[in-house]
C-alpha cells in the first residue's frame, strides 16, 4: 500500500449524483498525464480521493500490481483499476455524463477529431518526456552516483522508454532524439492554429481534446520551448481561454509545486540558446 508519505486529499466541489463510490486517483506532483485527469474531474465536479505518491513508489511491487507500466495516472473506481490517461478521460465522461461540463461533442466528425487529438497526444508523450529530461529533469539524476542512475534505468519496464530516458539524462540536448522531440512539440502549435479557424476550442466547445493538450502546452511553455515557436494568434487566444478555466488553475497549475515549476523555468532559460538552435524548422500540422 502507499507509504506513510503518500498525501491523500479529497477534491471536488460536490459528490456526483451517479453514485456514492469514491473514485481514487494515483498520481505524483507535476505529472502531465495525471493533470489531464485532474482537469476532467474538476470539469465534471467529481469528488475523489487524491493519492499523491512519491516517484519512488512507482517502482514498488504494490504499485506495479495496479499499473504494470509503473506510470501515472491510475484510477480505481467501483473496485476496478483503470490505466492510460485517455482511457480514464473517456471513462470519466461516460460515468459522470450528467454532471458538470459535457466534454465530448455530439457531432460524429467532431468526436472523431477529439479522439484524434487524444491519440496524437498519446503518441507525442515520448517527445515531451525527452524534452523534459534533456532540458531539466536530468539535473537531479546526474547528481546521483552512476550505480544509482543505472538502477533507475533498469527499473523502467519499457525498453524504448528506458533507452530514451538514459540518453536524455546522460546526453541532455545532445541526445539523438532531442531535436526531433523539440520540433514535434513546437509543431503542436501549428496543429492548434489550423484547428481554430472557425471555433474557440479544438473541437468547437471545450472538450477532452483541450484537456489533453493543456498540460502539454503548460510544460513546453515552462521549459521555454514555446519561445521558439512562430507567432500563432489563434493558438495564443486558445491558450489564454484555457488558462482562465478553474479546472486548469487547480488541475495543472495547482498540481505542480512552485519550486518544481521554478526549476523547469530556470533550466529552460539556461538552455534557451541550445533549444532555439535545435528547432530549425517547426513541424507543420
Amino acid at each position: 500500500m502507499p507509504s506513510v508519505h503518500a498525501e491523500r486529499n479529497r477534491r471536488g466541489r460536490q459528490r456526483s449524483r451517479e453514485g456514492d463510490t469514491m473514485l481514487k486517483l494515483y498520481r505524483f506532483p507535476g505529472a502531465t498525464c495525471a493533470a489531464k485527469v485532474l482537469m476532467a474531474l474538476a470539469e465534471k465536479s467529481v469528488l475523489f480521493e487524491d493519492i499523491c505518491l512519491d516517484r519512488t513508489e512507482l517502482a514498488t511491487d504494490w504499485y506495479r500490481r495496479l499499473n504494470p507500466a509503473g506510470v501515472v495516472p491510475t484510477v480505481i473506481h467501483d473496485g476496478v483499476v483503470i490505466v492510460e490517461s485517455s482511457v480514464i478521460l473517456n471513462y470519466i465522461e461516460d460515468r459522470f455524463l450528467g454532471s458538470g461540463t459535457r466534454l465530448r461533442p455530439d457531432e460524429p466528425l467532431l468526436r472523431a477529431s477529439m479522439n484524434h487529438w487524444l491519440k496524437l497526444l498519446d503518441d507525442m508523450l515520448p517527445s515531451l518526456g525527452t524534452a523534459t529530461y534533456a532540458i531539466a529533469a536530468r539535473d537531479r539524476y546526474l547528481a546521483l552516483p552512476q550505480a544509482e542512475r543505472d538502477a533507475y534505468y533498469d527499473a523502467i519496464p519499457d525498453a524504448y522508454v528506458r533507452q530514451s530516458r538514459r540518453d536524455a539524462i546522460e546526453l541532455g540536448l545532445a541526445a539523438p532524439e532531442a531535436a526531433r522531440a523539440l520540433e514535434n512539440l513546437v509543431g503542436l502549435t501549428a496543429r492548434v492554429e489550423d484547428s481554430l479557424r472557425d471555433r474557440p476550442f479544438l473541437c468547437g466547445d471545450f472538450s477532452l481534446a483541450d484537456i489533453s493538450l493543456a498540460p502539454f502546452i503548460s510544460r513546453i511553455e515552462t521549459l521555454g520551448i514555446l519561445a521558439s515557436a512562430p507567432e500563432r494568434p489563434l493558438f495564443d487566444g486558445w491558450w489564454a481561454r484555457v488558462r482562465e478555466r478553474p479546472s486548469f488553475i487547480t488541475g495543472v497549475e495547482g498540481s505542480t509545486p512552485a519550486p518544481a515549476v521554478a526549476a523547469l523555468r530556470a533550466a529552460g532559460t539556461r538552455h534557451a540558446e541550445e533549444i532555439a538552435g535545435l528547432i530549425r524548422v517547426p513541424v507543420a500540422g
